[in-house]
């Protein structure tokens, strides 16, 4: 039997239930999952993962229709509804700034290509025209950023923060553009989006490769309490410390894999709820956990 858990497309603030989707609830904020088999993406064929992809924009786009959302990267899935409640409440107050940041906003991707027609002369001015179209944009919006360009003729993939009710003057702005770039540049707009360039809480899947270095790297068994951790850290870094050995190169790479590993350990650790007083290393337990930074 294929073993189920909650795979989260976004949080929102407080909404009643859903007729499509599930929702757990915690103080006024909701997160939006779905029952889902613990599966690795990475293993799914590209048609398979492409119409996960889109399931999971769909979901974000129509709850953004009713409420603001803060989009969760693709592929987050919690062992439990009782593990999603608990990454709400850990991260709640994350949440609330974020929500407070998108309010009332959406994300819209302009993209600019330059016309292979154009004169030498108008190729040299190309980042004059980037920077003066991210300027007359920028007016309309509460911030941008510049994303990865798709093919070698497009020269400017922006993101901007956008209030929903002033759409119309984006679209005036856009229109503008494409007159006063006319036979130079091409434009293409896309939105409204919810705001997966403008929030920064990361929530990943535990790595259990990275996860079981740190822990041989401190010489710790397949199960530790945090407070073993931290003494075989001090001991470690008492050890090693570059001060004890006139601060030699070798002895400082040394201290910071060592301060790196007690980093990650400390951050699963903050994110994993063990059985007991120990955490488990194991990798099934590592890989099933939720990492939030």
């Amino acid at each position: 039997m294929v073993e189920q858990g909650k795979y989260i497309y976004c949080i929102a603030n407080e909404i009643g239930n859903h007729r499509k989707i599930d929702l757990v609830h915690y103080k006024d904020i909701t997160a939006v999952v779905s029952n889902t088999p613990i599966i690795n993406f990475d293993r799914l064929a590209q048609k398979e993962l492409t119409n996960y992809i889109v399931a999971h924009q769909k979901v974000n786009e129509e709850i953004m229709k009713e409420t603001d959302v803060v989009p969760m990267v693709f592929g987050i899935i919690a062992p439990s509804a009782e593990e999603v409640q608990r990454i709400l409440k850990r991260a709640y107050l994350q949440f609330k700034t974020a929500l407070k940041k998108v309010q009332g906003k959406a994300e819209f991707v302009v993209q600019v290509w330059w016309d292979k027609n154009i004169i030498l002369e108008e190729l040299i001015k190309l980042q004059d025209y980037i920077k003066n179209i991210q300027a007359i944009l920028n007016s309309c919006s509460h911030g941008s950023t510049l994303n990865k360009l798709l093919d070698k003729d497009m020269i400017a993939n922006f993101s901007f923060l956008i209030e929903k009710a002033k759409e119309s003057d984006l679209d005036k702005k856009m229109q503008e553009l494409g007159k006063k770039y006319d036979g130079k540049l091409r434009f293409k707009y896309i939105g409204p989006m919810p705001a997966y360039s403008f929030v920064n809480i990361n929530l990943s899947l535990g790595n259990f490769e990275l996860v079981n270095k740190a822990r041989k790297l401190l010489g710790l068994d397949k199960e530790a309490a945090f407070d073993e951790i931290k003494k075989a850290y001090y001991a470690l870094a008492h050890k090693y410390h570059p001060d004890k050995y006139g601060g030699q190169s070798a002895t400082e790479e040394k201290m910071q894999k060592i301060a790196h590993a007690y980093s990650i350990l400390e951050n699963y650790c903050q994110s994993y709820k063990p059985k007991g007083r120990k955490y488990s290393f194991r990798e099934k337990e590592v890989n099933n956990s939720i990492i939030i930074k």
